[in-house]
């Protein structure tokens, strides 16, 4: 009689411990089903935020006249008290330009991942209406410089991609002197570099079809002589 008691009363123990299993289970499972679908919605409300550029931001009209915002996608990457970065994607998702706009200085940079910075200096307060004469100066003479400096860069692109260029960096120090294309035509190329005062400090004659170099130091005579590298 002692071990049926016993028996029956392991049943009855393992049964509740089941019921408390399944319970426990069920309980945790719908705890795990809310934080799924809360971080869910959370993921989805912050793509939201993400993939929508605000033309309320301060410094959405001088990014909306140096980009065409219209034709890339907005991710905000950063956006706290301080700072607001936001990347330009096309369509291939590849990044095309980003904005840093600090905050408490009222600064903007806009980076072109292809041609560097295009804009860094102090935006105006949005809403503040027109422009000051000083104001439209500032901005123009940035322009300037950024069409200078984005012409520089292609000037740069296209002498590295000549075929006697590297050969003539192998033999002497041209990096800072700019280059002044002075022939070209289909037997030969010749290149003068200048210093920052205008005047030659080295020449270079390509013969074309022989392969062949010749770096000349205007004030120190020949430096190479011989093909191209």
């Amino acid at each position: 009689m002692k071990k049926i008691v016993i028996t029956t009363a392991s049943i009855l123990l393992l049964a509740a411990g089941g019921i408390g299993y399944t319970a426990y289970a069920s309980s945790d499972k719908e705890t795990t089903t809310e934080v799924d679908n809360t971080r869910y919605q959370q993921e989805s409300e912050t793509q939201e935020q993400v993939n929508e550029l605000n033309n309320d931001f301060q410094e959405f009209d001088v990014l909306d006249e140096l980009v065409d915002t219209d034709d890339f996608h907005a991710e905000i990457v950063k956006d706290n008290d301080h700072k607001r970065i936001i990347l330009l994607e096309d369509d291939h998702h590849q990044p095309q330009y980003k904005s840093i706009y600090v905050k408490d200085k009222n600064r903007l940079k806009v980076i072109d991942f292809s041609d560097g910075v295009i804009f860094h200096d102090k935006i105006e307060n949005k809403g503040q209406g027109v422009k000051s004469k000083e104001s439209e100066d500032q901005i123009t003479e940035s322009a300037k410089e950024v069409t200078k400096e984005s012409k520089e860069t292609k000037e740069d692109t296209k002498l590295t991609k000549l075929d006697e260029y590297s050969t003539i960096q192998n033999h002497a120090d041209v990096k800072d002197y700019d280059a002044n294309i002075v022939e070209d035509n289909k037997n030969k190329r010749v290149i003068v570099f200048k210093d920052d005062h205008n005047k030659p400090q080295y020449k270079s004659i390509y013969v074309k079809h022989k392969g062949f170099v010749k770096v000349i130091d205007l004030h120190g005579g020949l430096v190479y002589k011989g093909s191209i590298q």
